[in-house]
C-alpha cells in the first residue's frame, strides 16, 4: 500500500510539472501555429464523445476549450478577434449554432469535426495530433447568410439571420397563400401551399433537397425559391434566381390562412410579409480537409440513392 501511495504522489506531482510547461492556450495567448493562427475548441457538452475529444486536445495540444453556452458568455467581454480557427465539434445543427454566435466577428474561421449523424458542413474525426495539420492544409469554402425582414400580423417588425434557409409554413388545416415578388416585379400572383422555401447553396442539400429543390454550389452565385406541396398553381417547381436578388414574400389571406416563418433557430408566428435578401457584409467561411472538400460532397450528394 506504501508503495502505491508513492506511486499516487509522484504522478500527481508529474502532473503539476506538466501542466506548467504546457502551452495552456487561450483567447489572448501567442500564436502557436505556422500561418500564426489562434484556436479554440467549442463542444456540445452533452455530446460524451465531442467532450472527450475536446479535454485531450486541450490536453495534448493546450487549445482553450469552451461549451457553447461559455463560450456565449465570453463573447460578451470581446469586440474584436485576431485570426481565429473555432473548431466545433458536434453535428451540422451544433455548427450552425456556433456559427451563428461568431456572425458578427471578423478574421473568423470554422473547422467543424463531426461528432453528429450526417456532418455534411462537418469533416471526418481525426486523430487530436492530427487536427492541426488537417486545418492548416484546409481548402477554404465562403457562404453567406439570409437576412429577413419580417413584418407580422400585429406590426411588429423583426429581423432574423438563417444559413440554410427561411421557410414559410402555413399554421392551420387550410394551405397558406403567398405572393412572390422578386426585384419590386411581381413574379407570381398566388401560390397557394403547405409553404414555400428559399435557400442558399450551403441549406440546398437539406431542407430544400427534402423538398425537391436542386442541389447547388455557393460559387453558382444562385438562390433557390421552391413551394411546399403546391397546391395551385399545381405543377409550379420554384424558381433559381441570382442570389443579389431581393425577395418579398407576402402572406394573403393571412386572417383565414395564417402562416409562420422559420430560418434555423428563429421561428415566427402570424407573418404578413418578408423581405429576403443574402447579407454580403457577413462572409462565413468554413474549412474542409482535402480528402472531402465541400465541392466533393456536394456533387457526391447528387448521387446518392
Amino acid at each position: 500500500s506504501n508503495n502505491v501511495l508513492k506511486i499516487i504522489i509522484k504522478s500527481k506531482s508529474l502532473f503539476k510539472i506538466l501542466i506548467k510547461v504546457m502551452p495552456i492556450y487561450n483567447l489572448d495567448a501567442k500564436n502557436f501555429s505556422k500561418k500564426k493562427q489562434k484556436y479554440l475548441i467549442i463542444y456540445d457538452d452533452t455530446n460524451n464523445n465531442a467532450k472527450v475529444y475536446s479535454k485531450k486536445a486541450n490536453l495534448e495540444l493546450g487549445i482553450d476549450e469552451f461549451t457553447i453556452n461559455n463560450i456565449q458568455d465570453k463573447l460578451k467581454t470581446i469586440k474584436t478577434f485576431e485570426e481565429t480557427i473555432v473548431i466545433a465539434l458536434g453535428g451540422d445543427g451544433f455548427l450552425l449554432r456556433v456559427i451563428h454566435l461568431f456572425i458578427d466577428f471578423k478574421n473568423i474561421k470554422f473547422y467543424g469535426v463531426n461528432f453528429g449523424t450526417i456532418g455534411f458542413l462537418l469533416n471526418n474525426k481525426t486523430s487530436t495530433q492530427e487536427i492541426i495539420n488537417k486545418i492548416e492544409t484546409a481548402e477554404e469554402s465562403k457562404i453567406y447568410p439570409l437576412n429577413a425582414k419580417i413584418i407580422k400580423t400585429n406590426k411588429t417588425e423583426l429581423n432574423i439571420v438563417a444559413i440554410n434557409e427561411i421557410s414559410f409554413l402555413r399554421q392551420t388545416n387550410q394551405a397558406s397563400n403567398f405572393e412572390i415578388i422578386i426585384n419590386d416585379v411581381l413574379r407570381l400572383k398566388s401560390l397557394v401551399s403547405d409553404g414555400l422555401l428559399i435557400s442558399t447553396p450551403a441549406g440546398s442539400t437539406a431542407y430544400n433537397f427534402s423538398v425537391h429543390g436542386p442541389i447547388f454550389h455557393p460559387s453558382s452565385h444562385l438562390l433557390n425559391i421552391c413551394p411546399i406541396s403546391s397546391f395551385r398553381p399545381r405543377h409550379w417547381r420554384g424558381a433559381l434566381i441570382k442570389d443579389d436578388s431581393e425577395i418579398t414574400i407576402n402572406v394573403l389571406q393571412r386572417d383565414k390562412r395564417p402562416t409562420s416563418i422559420s430560418g434555423d433557430f428563429y421561428f415566427e408566428s402570424d407573418v404578413l410579409s418578408a423581405t429576403i435578401k443574402m447579407d454580403k457584409t457577413k462572409p462565413i467561411i468554413l474549412l474542409f480537409n482535402k480528402e472531402k472538400t465541400l465541392s466533393d460532397k456536394i456533387l457526391e450528394e447528387q448521387f446518392l440513392v
